[in-house]
């Protein structure tokens, strides 16, 4: 453990933090964050406040449930996550970039109540030759917190993004309310996107916007069961514990569920963290997923559009069943340049239980395969 213990001391383990490593094929001892490729052993060393190490495990054992994954300085190399702040519109929006700044841009929009750095697995997984840039949209993670909260908003802001970087050749990927925001921002920008990539996105069959705002179930923001959400936790890793074996975090990957807990709160200032998503404008963002009819722009948009979906819904109204897809299962075919990838292995979360599947969609759909 020596070599472990010079590691500790080093700028890249912030000491209240958690340190993992594996042992590799050649019995090597390495480490880093736990995004390890299948079939390693992992040894998990849990570090303390004065930098001792508390805990060893050999490759056969199983890591305790308490042992958190460390997660990578931000900013740190040429490969990122590289964090900036541009004004958009009436807003100050945080974004982060990965990869080579030359690189052809992969733009990826999050959900509602998600943020940026939930692409972190499918940035790394991209590899070279791309920009991947996440933005945390207006009401999530670091950026302003200013409604409002309106789908169209959200498309606006993106489409100004965009513009406020110069970006040109933009894949585009945009999971769930991401997806629809995706669209619209391809549908003004038609000659700064190439093509995109939509994880199952929230655009419904045509017919559920025409009696949207006469049938949905919730009359106000406040009575969505979203609002009632815990938003107060001690540390970040008190927000992972609660999660962690619940559906559908339980069926996350195990580093991705970490980047979600750890960067999807902020500091309080009299000590604690908060939910960096409020619960008040999650479910204001619900409540108008239904009233947002982009159906006009979906029939006029000329890029080549791969729709990635999981199982369908089937939850009564006022009832919310956040592991089934909200896609309509014929959008492919509402895009004149449209192509289907239903994964009925999967859940709405695909980025988070597949992010090497949503990455091969980036660089190669043509290979995206099928579940055997």
């Amino acid at each position: 453990m020596q070599h472990a213990a010079a590691l500790v001391a080093s700028p890249f383990v912030e000491k209240p933090h958690r340190l993992v490593g594996l042992i590799d094929p050649d019995q090597r001892l390495r480490f880093g964050r736990d995004n390890l490729v299948p079939g390693s052993s992992r040894c998990h060393i849990a570090i303390l406040a004065e930098a001792r190490v508390h805990h060893a495990m050999t490759p056969q054992a199983q890591a305790p449930p308490w042992i958190i994954p460390r997660m990578k300085p931000s900013g740190s190399g040429l490969n990122g996550p590289r964090e900036h702040r541009i004004r958009v519109r009436d807003i100050e929006i945080a974004w982060f970039e990965w990869g080579d700044p030359s690189g052809q841009p992969v733009v990826m929009a999050h959900a509602t109540g998600f943020h940026a750095r939930c692409w972190d697995a499918v940035a790394t997984a991209l590899g070279s030759g791309y920009r991947a840039i996440a933005l945390d949209q207006r009401g999530h993670g670091r950026s302003g917190k200013a409604g409002p909260y309106d789908w169209r908003v959200f498309g606006a802001d993106l489409s100004a993004f965009v513009d406020g970087l110069g970006l040109s050749r933009i894949v585009g990927v945009g999971h769930s309310m991401g997806g629809h925001a995706m669209v619209q921002a391809a549908s003004e920008r038609v000659e700064q996107f190439e093509r995109l990539v939509l994880v199952d996105p929230v655009i419904l069959a045509p017919e559920a916007y025409r009696d949207w705002h006469r049938e949905r179930p919730w009359a106000s923001a406040d009575a969505h069961p979203v609002a009632r959400r815990k938003a107060e936790f001690g540390t970040w890793t008190e927000f992972h514990h609660r999660l962690r074996k619940r559906s559908p975090f339980a069926q996350w990957r195990a580093d991705v569920l970490c980047d979600y807990c750890r960067h999807g709160v902020l500091a309080k200032p009299g000590g604690g963290v908060t939910l960096a998503c409020p619960p008040a404008v999650e479910s204001a963002i619900y409540l108008g997923s239904g009233g947002t009819d982009i159906y006009p722009e979906i029939r006029g948009l000329p890029h080549e559009v791969l729709v990635i979906r999981a199982p369908p819904r089937n939850a009564a109204p006022g009832q919310m069943d956040f592991s089934r897809s909200p896609t309509w299962e014929q959008l492919a075919a509402a895009f004149p340049c449209g192509r289907d990838l239903f994964r009925p292995d999967l859940t709405h979360f695909i980025p988070m239980q597949a992010p090497d599947l949503v990455a091969q969609a980036i660089t190669d759909w043509d290979v995206v395969s099928f579940p055997p």
